[in-house]
């Protein structure tokens, strides 16, 4: 009887499933994907993604705990599986609810099984799961632009549209110690608290949002932001945003050590601040040759802390400290390269072979680069054959310049609990242990979305990737960038389905 039961009430929830589910109309693409109909002013929809990524490092290193122990990296390969599931429920009253959860499958860096750092985990696949989105949130006014919309919870957030690997350095940087972390097609940061945006006129908005610190120690104190940016007739983009970072703590004693053990008074606590600027040329170019994210020119300059914190005592005679704020400053500067066939698909080729080959004009380039000038004719002479495109939706190409002295590193704050100088050492000419690449750092990215719901990604770069371990503490891992070395770089592909 009970599973005759549990039989009826499955049936019948599947028939209403089946009433209320409808599709979009014959001939419209729904880009909104699965929805439900309206049930007394509530609109219900289910979202997803499920993605597969590799690559390599074809060349880098990885840092165990203490700095010496560093073994090179030669096309090391990475992998990722992630799916995510997720519902939206909306009213029209303005309330707007989601949740979405993201699941996650790794393989971490093999660590030898010395007894003393969980060698034996790393030999096995890591499984997460976490959340993406836990937001409720209501807008006043225009639906579409509203005057003031609160929310509150947990949720992905960028406030760079154009930046692809850098860039959004507010919420994803620490200032003392200077720390900034990247990953693959992840441009953004997720966080916790409270947001309010509205639109201040048809072409400006404005954010305040009221953030807790939920990646790195300590954790929990709360940072203030600020940002505002617009559209100026429609040529360019411009933006601003301030950050107390920190801002408000929850035990101070480690947000700001005590000046028995930090004489030189370092904390957690900074002040940020960022311009964004992006031109788009198109505007004075009516050609069809170009489209529609091409030639963009983009722009973000990032101070990531202004106060100074100079040496004072001899213990730490070794570090110079934070003397010098031009040393804080991260320079973004990106360009959308056309994406029409003969100007795309005939250089890629050639462009990956010659850093996979050590950067060298050799046979194997020049055979990739006349089976990119091949493919890449043949893709326009398909295009004017169907009239259809098939060229990427956006390739862009950036340089960082982030003149820091100091590995880019939070192995001291794992280890002492507190803010301190930099680690491990200041960069030398000779006799360091860590090596340096120069301030500059490069991406190159790729996209091309089919069907409206599957994607294919692709990214060359000597970025801020770390190596992801079993446990990411002081003695399994170093949470400090894998590619800081001189003719370091790396590659990776994505395939990714989203309903």
């Amino acid at each position: 009887m009970i599973f005759l039961r549990r039989l009826a009430i499955a049936g019948l929830m599947t028939g209403l499933i089946m009433v209320t589910a409808t599709p979009a109309e014959q001939g419209e693409q729904d880009t909104s994907k699965i929805r439900f109909k309206k049930l007394a002013g509530l609109e219900i929809r289910p979202f997803g993604m499920g993605s597969f990524e590799f690559g390599q490092i074809v060349h880098g290193q990885y840092r165990r705990a203490p700095a010496p122990h560093i073994s090179e990296l030669y096309r090391y390969w990475m992998e990722k599986t992630l799916l995510q599931i997720g519902l939206e429920a909306k009213q029209d009253n303005g309330l707007d609810i989601l949740l979405a959860g993201e699941g996650m499958l790794y393989f971490p860096y093999a660590l030898p099984d010395d007894g003393s750092n969980g060698g034996f985990d790393s030999y096995l696949p890591r499984f997460n799961w976490y959340i993406h989105y836990a937001l409720a949130q209501y807008a006043f006014g225009d639906p579409e632009k509203p005057y003031l919309n609160i929310g509150a919870g947990f949720f992905p957030f960028k406030y760079n549209p154009d930046g692809h690997n850098f860039g959004d350095y507010l919420f994803r940087t620490s200032s003392y110690p200077q720390y900034f972390p990247t990953s693959f097609d992840t441009p953004y940061q997720r966080l916790v608290g409270l947001h309010l945006n509205g639109w201040i006129t048809k072409r400006f908005k404005h954010d305040l949002l009221l953030t807790s610190e939920i990646y790195l120690w300590p954790l929990r104190d709360f940072s203030l932001t600020y940002l505002c940016d617009g559209n100026l007739f429609d040529i360019a983009h411009v933006g601003i945003g301030i950050m107390g970072h920190k801002l408000i703590s929850v035990d101070n004693s480690l947000t700001t050590p005590p000046a028995s053990y930090n004489p030189n008074h370092f904390t957690s606590r900074s002040i940020k601040t960022t311009f964004m600027l992006s031109i788009n040329p198109k505007r004075f170019i009516t050609s069809d040759f170009f489209g529609e994210k091409d030639l963009r020119l983009y722009t973000e300059q990032f101070v990531n802390g202004w106060e100074n914190y100079p040496i004072n005592d001899s213990t730490n005679a070794r570090y110079p400290g934070y003397d010098d704020v031009a040393k804080r400053v991260i320079s973004l500067y990106g360009f959308n390269w056309p994406t029409h066939p003969l100007a795309s698909y005939t250089v890629i080729p050639g462009v990956l072979a010659f850093f996979y080959n050590g950067s060298k004009i050799n046979g194997p380039t020049l055979v990739a680069e006349g089976a990119g000038i091949i493919s890449g004719v043949g893709m326009w002479l398909l295009e004017r054959f169907v009239d259809k495109k098939f060229r990427p939706d956006v390739i862009s190409i950036e340089a960082e310049r982030w003149k820091n002295d100091f590995a880019n590193s939070y192995t001291i704050v794992f280890l002492d609990g507190y803010a301190s100088p930099p680690e491990p050492v200041k960069y030398s000419n000779s006799g360091h242990l860590q090596p340096y690449g120069g301030p500059w750092h490069w991406s190159i990215f790729a996209e091309k979305t089919i069907l409206d719901r599957l994607s294919f990604k692709a990214q060359i770069a000597r970025d801020h990737s770390v190596i992801q371990t079993a446990r990411q503490v002081s003695s399994t891992g170093d949470p400090q960038e894998a590619m800081d070395g001189i003719g370091n770089w790396g590659w990776m592909f994505k395939i990714q389905y989203g309903f």
